[in-house]
C-alpha cells in the first residue's frame, strides 16, 4: 500500500495485483475511513487529542441546552445548539486529518451523530473507535462505545448485534447498569412475543431494578431513570407471560406470573403502579 497525493491510501484488494498498480488497480481509500487506520507522528496524535477535547466541550455545552430523552435522544436542536454542533463537527475534522486513529476523535463524533440522531453514523464511528482503541488508557472510552453502538445497532433492528456489545461490556463490568438495562430490553425486542421465553430477559431487567450500580458514572437521576426503564420493562414482559397464559388456558403459569407482579409491587408500589398500566396496554396491543 502507499499514499497517494491527496491522502488517501492505496489498499490492496483480494484478487488484485499492486495496490494503485496500473494493470491491477487496487483501491484509494482515505484513512479516516479504515476500520484501523494507520499510526500517526506523535505531534499529530497529541494535536488530535487536543482538538477532540476542544470538540468534547463543544458538545457537553450542546448536551446541557438539548432536552434529551432517558437513553439520550434528543429533541429538535435550537439555532444555539445547532451551531455548537458545527463547530465541534469541525474541530472533530480537524483532528482526524491530524490523526484519523484517534479514539477521542472518533468518541466525539459518535456523540455528535447521538445529538443528531443519525445512528448508522453513530455505529460507524463507535465501531472505529472500538477498533483503533487498543491503549490502556482508551479502555473507559472503548466501553463507553460499546454502549454507543449497542443502542445505534438496536434502533437499527440488529438485536443480535446490540446484544452482543452488551454482553461484552457486562464481562467487563458486570455492575454497568446501562448495559444490563440495554441487554434485557433488547432480548425482549429479539424474541417473538407469542413464543418462547423471556426468562433471561427478565432476570436481567430484575437485576437492574435492584442494582445500585451507575451507568458508566453517570448521575444518580440518570440510574433511577435507566431503574424506573428496566422495571417498565420488566413488568412488560410479565403482562405479556399473562395475557399468553390467559390465551391458553394456563392458570398455573398465569398465577405465577402474578406472584412475581406482586412481590414487586410489595416492594416498591409507587413504582410499579407508575409503570403497569402503561406495560399492560403495550402487551395487549403487542399480542393481539
Amino acid at each position: 500500500s502507499g499514499v497517494g497525493d491527496n491522502g488517501r491510501i492505496g489498499v490492496l484488494l483480494h484478487g488484485s495485483g499492486e495496490a494503485g498498480g496500473d494493470d491491477k488497480p487496487g483501491k484509494l481509500i482515505r484513512p479516516e475511513n479504515l476500520r484501523r487506520a494507520p499510526p500517526a507522528p506523535r505531534a499529530d496524535r497529541v494535536r488530535a487529542k487536543e482538538l477532540a477535547v476542544q470538540a468534547d466541550l463543544k458538545l457537553k455545552q450542546a448536551r446541557r441546552g438539548a432536552v434529551l430523552g432517558p437513553m439520550g435522544q434528543p429533541s429538535e436542536p435550537t439555532p444555539m445548539i445547532r451551531a455548537l454542533i458545527e463547530d465541534a463537527t469541525a474541530l472533530a475534522d480537524s483532528a482526524c486529518v491530524a490523526d484519523p486513529a484517534c479514539v477521542s476523535m472518533h468518541g466525539a463524533r459518535v456523540d455528535i451523530s447521538i445529538l443528531q440522531a443519525n445512528r448508522k453514523r453513530q455505529a460507524v464511528h463507535a465501531r472505529r473507535g472500538i477498533t483503533n482503541g487498543t491503549q490502556e488508557e482508551d479502555a473507559q472510552r472503548v466501553m463507553i462505545m460499546r454502549m454507543a453502538l449497542a443502542s445505534a445497532l438496536g434502533e437499527l433492528g440488529n438485536m443480535d448485534g446490540a446484544i452482543e456489545q452488551c454482553r461484552f461490556v457486562l464481562t467487563a463490568n458486570p455492575s454497568n447498569l446501562q448495559a444490563r438495562v440495554n441487554l434485557g430490553m433488547s432480548l425482549l425486542e429479539n424474541r417473538n412475543p407469542k413464543g418462547g421465553s423471556d426468562e433471561e430477559a427478565c432476570k436481567h431487567l430484575l437485576m437492574a431494578v435492584d442494582s445500585q450500580g451507575q451507568p458508566g458514572g453517570g448521575p444518580p437521576a440518570f440510574s433511577d431513570s435507566l431503574r424506573e426503564m428496566a422495571l417498565e420493562d420488566l413488568l412488560h414482559a410479565y403482562s405479556r407471560r399473562m395475557v399468553r397464559h390467559e390465551d391458553d388456558g394456563d392458570e398455573e403459569g398465569r398465577s405465577s406470573v402474578e406472584a412475581q407482579v406482586k412481590a414487586l409491587m410489595e416492594r416498591m408500589p409507587d413504582a410499579v403502579r407508575r409503570c403497569t398500566a402503561r406495560s399492560q396496554a403495550r402487551a395487549r396491543g403487542e399480542i393481539s
